[in-house]
């Protein structure tokens, strides 16, 4: 049996805490949303958008200072990052060998390196936010309670 094989429907490959090095990540990003963007990127019914943006006040991505001079920009990037979250969602449900494909391509042409167990942060690896810093948040919130 070959890895992908024996993968159940919910873990995608890269999954096992390997990961991309950063300028992979980008590429895979800017891939999978020019690919997004082919598809439909402007047709999410308004009440959808609501309830993204709800998601959006629910996390604190809605700055506190509205009159901040920063505040629309803020607000609008946030925006997009939950909209282009919500369009690979849908393109994973309808897609999902093309998500696969796509990242397996990444990880054959960049290579994988493992998430280890430490969740310590330093200064230095602010250098590298999508190798370092992320994936241990990301880890801290959602992961360790279940390990």
């Amino acid at each position: 049996m070959t890895e992908a094989e024996g993968r159940d429907s919910y873990d995608p490959p890269g999954r096992d805490a390997d990961l991309l090095p950063e300028e992979g990540v980008k590429e895979l990003a800017d891939r999978l949303t020019e690919y997004m963007t082919r598809i439909e990127l402007a047709d999410i019914p308004e009440v959808v958008e609501q309830v993204l943006d709800d998601f959006l006040i629910q996390c604190g991505g809605i700055p506190d200072d509205l009159d901040d001079p920063d505040a629309f920009e803020r607000i609008v990037n946030n925006q997009l990052a939950v909209t282009l979250a919500f369009q690979l969602g849908r393109l994973a449900g309808r897609s999902p060998h093309l998500v696969e494909r796509f990242t397996e391509e990444a990880l054959e042409k960049w290579g994988t390196f493992h998430l280890d167990k430490d969740t310590e942060v330093t200064i230095e690896d602010f250098d590298r936010l999508a190798e370092r810093v992320l994936p241990k948040l990301r880890r801290w919130r959602y992961y360790l309670g279940r390990e």
